[in-house]
């Protein structure tokens, strides 16, 4: 058997973990609280489901900001700011605002461009969410008491959206998501793994400022790999990795750090797992050169969900099949898809790198009459 059993589907990936609880804690919970208020004599918040996610935004923003001025305050200037489908990354010098309707359920994210990293700053800057969470709460319950659940219901919608917030006080973990409770007692308890993951947000603020993955800090790469991280969180630190083997040229490294995170895969969730699928396919098709391998992790990766952009991975396999007229057209869709995405992270620089490679691979073939 090879180091690298599951790139080379000789194993299966792990199975997909979804944990059910964290959801059944929510529902517990607020059933909890709406039952303690019911035994006060007085009404409750009014709600209106039109407004529910409206609401919900307001909530998570106010959240997010909370982190991001604490994690000012103590030298983590803002980096990036996601609300649901709303993502804010500064990306260099400039700040780019995009809208994916694929996030247009899902929750927040707040993100420090760089600074002093220590873990008495991240500790605060964590905390600081659930607090801003608290007081956004206590303030639409004092607007209830006093004014009811106003037009529409939407002070009562106000208060139930930003209670939800006070669950992220809850310690809990579900695949590679740690709460902010949850986060903090891991800084707090875990030192090692507390500053391997601050190391991955470190290259994380790298990446973001436009550096290439080659030349990202080797002793915050090394440190975001020291320690295992439990539920999946290996999965992002690896695929860094990976990516930095890649831009310095190590294929072998590259191979075996796509493998872990595949390994660590079970718990992350679909997004994630396309992405490394897609990857997989790149490797195979074009470090391994086996197209029929690389076929089956595009027809994986595809299964999963429709992806924003498989054009890249399509490509590597039509370059692997000698399809070099297939491949530029491929290749001109993903540079369409990177032009419309702005992104000129490091990451984005190394994206362009590489399909300047295989478009020149291309013609050469083309020139010289072979393939297509």
């Amino acid at each position: 058997m090879s180091t690298t059993p599951i790139l080379d589907l000789e194993q299966e990936p792990p199975a997909p973990r979804v944990r059910r609880w964290p959801t059944v804690l929510y529902l517990v919970v607020g059933a909890g609280i709406g039952v303690a208020l019911s035994e006060y004599d007085f009404a409750m918040p009014g709600f209106n489901i039109l407004l529910w996610l409206p609401c919900v935004y307001m909530a998570i923003t106010i959240h997010e900001l909370g982190h991001l001025a604490a994690g000012r305050a103590f030298g983590l200037p803002p980096g990036g700011l996601i609300v649901g489908g709303f993502v804010l990354m500064k990306y260099g010098d400039r700040w780019r605002l995009r809208f994916d309707r694929r996030r247009i359920f899902g929750g927040g994210v707040a993100l420090p461009a760089g600074g002093d990293f220590r873990v008495d700053a991240f500790a605060w800057m964590v905390a600081a969410g659930p607090a801003a969470s608290i007081l956004c709460t206590f303030a639409c319950w004092v607007a209830f008491r006093k004014h009811g659940s106003g037009d529409w219901d939407w002070i009562g919608t106000c208060f139930w959206a930003s209670a939800i917030g006070l669950l992220s006080a809850i310690p809990m973990s579900a695949g590679i998501h740690k709460s902010d409770a949850a986060r903090l007692w891991m800084l707090c308890t875990r030192p090692e793994q507390a500053r391997a993951w601050m190391a991955a947000v470190a290259v994380q603020a790298e990446n973001n400022r436009g550096v290439r993955p080659r030349e990202w800090n080797a002793a915050l790469v090394t440190q975001m790999l020291a320690a295992d991280q439990p539920t999946g969180g290996q999965v992002f630190p690896q695929l860094l990795a990976y990516y930095r083997a890649l831009d310095e040229g190590n294929e072998e490294a590259a191979f075996q750090h796509v493998e872990n995170a595949l390994a660590a895969s079970g718990q992350a969730g679909k997004p994630v797992r396309q992405a490394l699928y897609l990857e997989a396919t790149e490797a195979n098709a074009l470090l391994r050169k086996n197209a029929g391998n690389a076929k089956i992790w595009l027809e994986r990766a595809i299964k999963l969900r429709k992806p924003e952009c498989g054009d890249c991975a399509a490509g590597a396999v039509a370059i692997c099949e000698g399809r070099f007229e297939d491949a530029l057209a491929d290749i001109g869709k993903t540079r369409k898809f990177l032009a419309r995405m702005k992104v000129n992270s490091g990451l984005g620089l190394f994206a362009e790198e590489r399909l300047d490679e295989r478009e020149r691979l291309c013609r050469e073939a083309i020139a010289v009459g072979v393939g297509q």
